[in-house]
């Protein structure tokens, strides 16, 4: 189950915009910027630094989607997988996702050890993760 808020960006950078919408990491799509391949409006931007409003922003004829402000998913986490982003404990719970959704800077929220099952919440709002982490 995927929740998303608001998905309108007011005056992000291009480079994190991109990075937002899971096409690419910040560096990639710094690179992409460079090479000309991101049109703002139709027009070729090179500049990582640009900010984005209610521009339309394409990828050579694909339309880059406005990315997720917030984004919360709830996943039950089967045994044998790692919570972890380090890619030496694979695999890991993020191999279950899309492409799109491994990019995104999605937090888990509490642990379970591999050999334990159970639902986890996974979150771009770190607010929330503090929220049901922290006994206060």
């Amino acid at each position: 189950m995927v929740f998303r808020q608001s998905t309108e960006s007011r005056g992000m950078r291009l480079d994190a915009y991109l990075a937002r919408t899971g096409l690419a990491s910040r560096k990639e799509a710094r690179g992409l910027i460079r090479r000309g391949a991101v049109q703002v409006d139709a027009e070729v931007c090179r500049e990582s630094g640009c900010r984005i409003t209610s521009e339309r922003v394409t990828r050579g004829e694909e339309i880059v989607a406005s990315p997720a402000e917030e984004m919360l998913l709830l996943l039950h986490k089967p045994t044998g997988l790692s919570g972890s982003r380090d890619d030496r404990e694979t695999p890991l719970v993020f191999d279950l996702f899309d492409e799109a959704l491994r990019r995104c800077a999605l937090k888990i929220a509490g642990r379970l050890d591999r050999a334990t099952s159970g639902l986890r919440a996974l979150t771009t709002d770190g607010d929330l993760v503090h929220r049901l982490t922290y006994p206060r």
